[in-house]
């Protein structure tokens, strides 16, 4: 393994951020961690960042620790949560996706989903998994983290019972059809033909809904937790 620790920045070529070229080699400075590496494979000449990995005429890379690294964070004597210095990072490829066709869709800060020509991907624990079931041409972002295709209504990587040709998204993030009605994850068991809104604070809940049978007190943090309260009468 050819080691680079006695490289100089100001004597490669710096490709974007922290990344130089080196010889036909892409490597990575990264001063923190006080660790020089190469970009496994990675041609110079079209290695480039996709929202949060990297890609180049041949591969997608993603960054994760090393196997036998300490934690990537830890407290320090304030008791705040810090990047560990002493983390060891490596950036490796992504088996089965095509650097050439990879990019991000719709939102280049706040992604959601990738795409390929073959796929589109999530963020899954620091790496890309595939949707199921999808139709990359179709594919395309909605808001409030929902894609749908031809098909198919998702939220991240899980297909919501929404019928795709007869559906509403509204501006609370709450997407129904004729016969169900779902907050990002969590389905909302009112009546989707006189549901409401009258109340809408995700800092301050909880959240007020209205159907037809009454109005009802609606708090989430997280899927698991989501509940809902009807209100005495």
């Amino acid at each position: 393994m050819e080691l680079f620790t006695t490289l100089k920045r100001e004597d490669l070529k710096r490709l974007f951020d922290n990344f130089y070229q080196y010889r036909d080699k892409v490597l990575q400075f990264r001063d923190y961690t006080k660790q020089v590496f190469e970009v496994p494979k990675a041609d110079p000449d079209t290695f480039r960042k996709v929202s949060g990995f990297f890609a180049d005429k041949n591969h997608v890379y993603r960054e994760c620790l090393q196997d036998d690294s300490p934690v990537n964070t830890i407290v320090n004597a304030y008791g705040h949560r810090m990047n560990n210095p002493e983390a060891k990072w490596q950036i490796v490829i992504v088996d089965g996706l095509d650097g050439k066709s990879f990019n991000y869709i719709q939102d280049k800060y706040d992604t959601v989903y990738w795409k390929d020509k073959n796929g589109i991907y999530i963020r899954k624990d620091g790496d890309l998994k595939a949707l199921e079931n999808v139709d990359p041409k179709s594919f395309q972002y909605l808001n409030f983290l929902y894609g749908k295709d031809d098909q198919h209504i998702y939220y991240e990587d899980q297909i919501l019972p929404i019928d795709v040709n007869d559906y509403s998204l509204d501006q609370w993030g709450f997407i129904k059809d004729r016969f169900r009605i779902f907050h990002y994850d969590f389905e909302i068991g009112l009546d989707p033909q006189t549901f409401q809104v009258e109340y809408y604070n995700l800092i301050k809940q909880p959240i007020i809904l209205l159907d037809k049978n009454g109005k009802y007190e609606y708090t989430r943090s997280i899927q698991n937790d989501s509940k809902i309260i009807k209100q005495e009468s």
